[in-house]
């Protein structure tokens, strides 16, 4: 009985597909990441942004206050997403302009 049940689990998980489905609401356009502090944009002031790495190689990108000091990075593999969480007068900008910034409102996933 134990060994028809694990058999029949075992099927059932392995039919399970994961969606992934991710949530946003899209506050403005995509745009290119710039590769410099004095360049860096916030993105009109938005609070949530969805960072996209177009690149084939793993990229850094760079969360910067208004001033243009660094606050933190993080690098991003190649066709990997991530939101990144700011204040609305921070910046961001990217190590190659193939990083691709639009704001959104993150609804979660």
């Amino acid at each position: 009985m134990k060994k028809k049940l694990w058999q029949w689990l075992k099927n059932s998980l392995s039919s399970i597909k994961e969606d992934n489905m991710t949530m946003v609401t899209l506050m403005g356009s995509e745009v290119s990441a710039a590769t410099t502090h004095g360049a860096a944009t916030n993105l009109s002031s938005a609070k949530c942004v969805r960072v996209f790495n177009s690149h084939t190689a793993s990229l850094l990108v760079t969360r910067c206050s208004a001033g243009g000091v660094t606050i933190g990075t993080a690098t991003i593999g190649p066709k990997e997403v991530i939101y990144l969480n700011k204040n609305s007068d921070e910046k961001i900008f990217a190590a190659a302009t193939t990083v691709k910034l639009v704001p959104v409102g993150y609804l979660g996933g």
